[in-house]
């Protein structure tokens, strides 16, 4: 095989807390991480010669040495001693700064396409020792589905549970910051809710008490930090957008759709709130093909 082509896709956070800062400088949370299917697109083409290069039809995102799927590949290319190289192209379709993990997503994508395209034969666990290195949530993506994520997000124990749910992702005409929103975390900030009661809401495949018990311990930072981002949420919670929750570090936002509600108005209403770039109905991801 010359060529793949793979989807990378986004996640949300239906739970997310902070629960310290580590002497290392991370964050330890507790999260739970659901693969949803808006997506991103990566072709890899097998070049002899061992180079590698990038390039991506967003001209926001640096294709340099800085770009989480040319160190993946690099570090992929390191670990395994393989020869080969590749042409990689990256069609970019999640919002950069979202919260939605797709620089995550794009380098977890890129070790499991390059491990299979190149034959590196590397088993899970050096993908996911590679991952750790990467950042704290593309050992997530290697996985896929809905996961408990600990540590500072590289823990992650997949929930067995097919949980079939359908939500309105609201994505506002600014992005926010990850670096930024940490670097503006403070003790006060800290907490100890438990995932335990949403877990148990997946388990049972209980959407209403899903949507009831998502939490998102950034939401009141990142309003403070940027004031639209409170404004947005409080217009659509005045439409009735009641489970409405906050992606990650932001800025998007997602309401879960729950029975009786009716979708396609939900997602019109929320297209047409001032401060809206974009809102459309996702569901779960599809499962992985490789």
């Amino acid at each position: 095989m010359e060529r793949l082509a793979v989807k990378s896709y986004a996640k949300l956070n239906l739970f997310l807390e902070i629960c310290k800062k580590r002497k290392d400088g991370f964050h330890e949370i507790e999260s739970i991480f659901q693969e949803i299917d808006l997506a991103d697109e990566l072709r890899f083409s097998l070049r002899q010669d061992g180079a590698i290069n990038l390039d991506c039809d967003n001209p926001e995102i640096p294709t340099g040495d800085s770009n989480l799927v040319l160190r993946a590949a690099r570090r992929l290319q390191a670990e395994s001693g393989v020869s080969l190289g590749a042409d990689i192209e990256l069609c970019k379709r999640i919002p950069v700064g979202g919260g939605l993990g797709g620089g995550s997503g794009n380098a977890a994508a890129t070790l499991q396409a390059l491990n299979f395209l190149w034959d590196a034969e590397l088993p899970e666990e050096t993908l996911e020792s590679l991952a750790g290195e990467l950042g704290s949530d593309v050992v997530f993506f290697l996985h896929g589905g809905a996961c408990l994520c600990r540590g500072r997000g590289e823990l992650v124990e997949p929930l067995a549970a097919s949980l079939e749910l359908e939500a309105v992702l609201i994505i506002p005409e600014w992005g926010i910051s990850s670096e930024a929103a940490y670097q503006a975390l403070t003790p006060g900030n800290f907490g100890a809710r438990s995932a335990k009661d949403l877990v148990e809401a997946i388990m049972a495949r209980d959407i209403s008490r899903l949507a009831a018990n998502c939490f998102n311990r950034f939401e009141n930072v990142v309003f403070k930090m940027e004031p639209r981002q409170g404004q947005l949420f409080k217009r659509l919670h005045n439409l009735g957008f009641d489970a409405l929750r906050m992606s990650g570090s932001g800025s998007t936002l997602f309401c879960i759709v729950t029975p009786g509600q009716d979708p396609a108005r939900m997602v019109k209403q929320a297209q047409e709130c001032k401060g809206v770039a974009r809102a459309l109905l996702v569901k779960n991801a599809p499962p992985r093909t490789i």
